[in-house]
């Protein structure tokens, strides 16, 4: 089961191609000036692509948003109210993503930081093994790519979950990952950092 507490977006996503990465097998940037030019044009131009993607995301939202209140408007016309009421709903949770897509980038100065990452057996955090450094370690730019380490068994037999307390800006929140469920996921902070 995962838990998260804070209202503060965040996405998982598995991938094999995560999987059979690690965090010390990063490639080296090569340091002529031929390829430099090369990966800044690319950095520059996947920035390009992000923030046009973002932009229709938002202007897709915000249309939804004006259909939704027609929509509404019908509802309430005729005396529909639960169905006015769940528009309404809909209404929120696109504002909400607005919001979400127009928040700080890790670019914007906003951080991940991990707290505490401590591997324990479900729901007895007493007999922990402390991996903080270890998983602070495959942070990059406000992304956890891969949730790697090497630890002893705190209880052999007993499910396991890492539980990890973190804070982007302001916001501080627990997330809690069971046995099994982060092994190649990629973990992104976006939200409503101030």
């Amino acid at each position: 089961m995962l838990r998260i507490h804070v209202p503060l977006v965040v996405l998982l996503s598995c991938t094999a191609a995560f999987a059979a990465e690690s965090p010390s097998s990063a490639p080296e940037r090569p340091k002529s000036a031929a390829a430099a030019t090369a990966l800044g044009d690319y950095d520059k131009a996947t920035r390009t692509a992000d923030d046009t993607w973002k932009q229709a995301r938002i202007n897709a939202e915000r249309r939804l948003i004006d259909k939704l209140k027609i929509a509404r408007n019908v509802a309430t016309r005729a005396n529909d109210l639960t169905e006015a009421n769940a528009i309404d709903t809909q209404i929120r949770a696109a504002s909400g993503r607005i919001e979400s897509l127009s928040a700080p980038t890790p670019s914007e100065g906003v951080a991940l930081v991990i707290r505490r990452g401590m591997w324990a057996p479900i729901g007895r955090e007493a007999s922990a093994v402390d991996v903080t450094d270890q998983v602070r370690k495959s942070v990059r730019d406000n992304v956890i790519e891969k949730v790697a380490f090497s630890v002893r068994d705190p209880a052999f037999g007993l499910r396991k979950e890492l539980v990890l307390d973190c804070t982007f800006g302001a916001y501080a929140f627990t997330v809690h990952l069971p046995e099994g469920s982060f092994e190649g996921f990629r973990f992104i902070a976006r939200g409503i950092a101030k």
